[in-house]
């Protein structure tokens, strides 16, 4: 009995460690999601909790969050996970469209490479 409650504990302890450190990495936004997710669950956090989101929003590349805000202004963790999944969609479509050499708003002529990948960094 006291085996579990002490697993179940340090389990708990754990999800929330790697929940404060979890980054959006590589553009893959369902993907992030779903590791915030679980981690969320294994940590026994809501996700509509304030400070759930908070760690969401913070695991976001900032110009992906500075654009859920600008585009939706969420207030919920399925608002938040859709308005993200949304504007990360409109960012790779924008990096097809200029033929995946520019970030969005810098112009074909400019010819700047993304940097960091497939996300808004």
């Amino acid at each position: 009995m006291f085996g579990n409650a002490f697993l179940d504990t340090m389990n708990e302890a754990r999800a929330r460690s790697e929940l404060s450190k979890l980054k959006m990495t590589g553009g893959d936004i369902d993907g992030f999601i779903a590791k915030f997710e679980r981690l969320a669950r294994d940590a026994n956090y809501t996700l509509d909790e304030p400070t759930v989101l908070d760690k969401f929003i913070k695991g976001l590349p900032t110009k992906l969050a500075e654009g859920c805000l600008n585009q939706d202004n969420p207030e919920t963790w399925q608002e938040w996970a859709d308005s993200a999944r949304k504007c990360q969609g409109v960012y790779l479509r924008w990096r097809q469209i200029l033929g995946q050499t520019t970030q969005p708003g810098q112009g074909q002529n400019q010819g700047q490479k993304s940097q960091k990948g497939d996300n808004f960094n």
